[in-house]
């Protein structure tokens, strides 16, 4: 039997796994899909992520990232910008497939059992394990799993826990690949006055590029705000003539780990997208889903080795909150008066500029 089986081989799984295998624990990663795969994502990586990646033995130039310093500011209608710059505002851009392909080799390699292109097709939490049951016959035991398998996760609906994408408050997002010219490695946002938050990220670097946006106004439809921005975009130079894929919509959890009762089940702890670690101010998942999975890797193991490990891993919740509800949660201001103000001060350009990047309140 395994001490960790983690569902799911994203960020968030991939990094338990690497967390456990530094801790001397074994575990098993299980994914339906096969690697290398494309995820809808704004693709950057701030100071915090950075940092993490480091400590799990991860560098820049194995994920192929190019290395960011700030980023433009702009208001929406991009009629104002600041370009905020600060040695502490540095970050990654990455795509994706890469990195989480890396992640994923980087945990083999480290010792874990990585199982690719399998279905859970039945799991059990009991008294003494978790198990899941293969479409292959096989099954696969542990001590405790790490649920990390997506928003609507069916892991947690078996563990009897709610997933982030239960709630009700889905944020609902665009996403468009375009190529980008070969030399840009730079980051763009605009953030909208809106009092329920609307954001847009443009990320480029080595010639592909990924526009974000992010809305919880209630009468907006994410592909079209996607497209008038495009069209004021491309007016105002700032993405002249546009060689671009199609709009992909879709839905995201940002915020919502905040509204989730609970993220402990039997034997089980919800972390990444299922348990609604996403910014909820810039849509940003990488880096809350690395250290949601870090964080229940190491209260899993300390849980296993001592008793009873139920009441052991309710640690989690007290955990997480004290390290990333700062990162998740809005910020306690209003952007529609905020907004407008914002390009007439630097420093409060600044300020969102920082909240947005590392997650700390304006």
């Amino acid at each position: 039997m395994q001490q960790l089986v983690v569902i799911g081989g994203g960020p968030a799984g991939a990094a338990a796994a690497l967390r456990a295998r530094q801790l001397d624990a074994t575990v098993t990663v299980i994914d339906r899909a096969s690697f290398p795969r494309t995820r809808p994502c704004s693709g950057w990586l701030g100071p915090s992520a950075v940092a993490l990646l480091g400590e799990l033995g991860i560098t820049a130039q194995q994920v192929g990232a190019g290395v960011f310093h700030g980023l433009t500011l702009h208001s929406w209608d991009l009629r104002s910008s600041f370009e905020i710059q600060a040695d502490d505002l540095t970050g990654w851009l990455v795509d994706r497939a890469a990195l989480d392909h890396t992640l994923l080799k980087v945990a083999r390699k480290a010792g874990a059992k990585v199982v690719l292109g399998k279905e859970v097709i039945a799991a059990e939490f009991g008294e003494q394990s978790a198990v899941f049951q293969l479409a292959d016959d096989k099954s696969v035991e542990g001590a405790v799993a790490l649920l990390a398998d997506g928003a609507r996760s069916s892991m947690a609906q078996a563990a009897h826990i709610a997933s982030a994408g239960s709630l009700p408050g889905l944020a609902r997002t665009a996403y468009l690949p375009f190529r980008a010219p070969k030399k840009n490695t730079r980051l763009d946002v605009a953030v909208a006055a809106s009092r329920a938050g609307q954001v847009l990220t443009i990320a480029q670097h080595a010639g592909s590029g990924r526009i974000s946006l992010m809305t919880r106004e209630p009468d907006s439809e994410p592909a079209e705000l996607l497209a008038a921005f495009l069209t004021a975009a491309e007016e105002s130079g700032l993405l002249p003539a546009l060689n671009a894929g199609k709009i992909e919509v879709g839905t995201s959890p940002a915020g919502l780990a905040l509204d989730l009762d609970a993220h402990v089940g039997k034997r089980s702890l919800l972390i990444g997208d299922a348990g609604g670690f996403v910014g909820a101010f810039s849509n940003e998942g990488l880096f809350p889903a690395l250290r949601s999975g870090c964080l229940a890797s190491e209260i899993a193991i300390r849980a296993i080795r001592s008793d009873p490990v139920q009441d052991a891993l309710q640690e989690f919740g007290p955990t997480w909150r004290q390290e990333l509800a700062e990162y998740l949660r809005m910020p306690n201001t209003d952007l529609a008066l905020l907004m407008p103000l914002v390009f007439k001060n630097q420093q409060m350009a600044e300020r969102v500029a920082r909240a947005y990047l590392c997650g700390v309140s304006f």
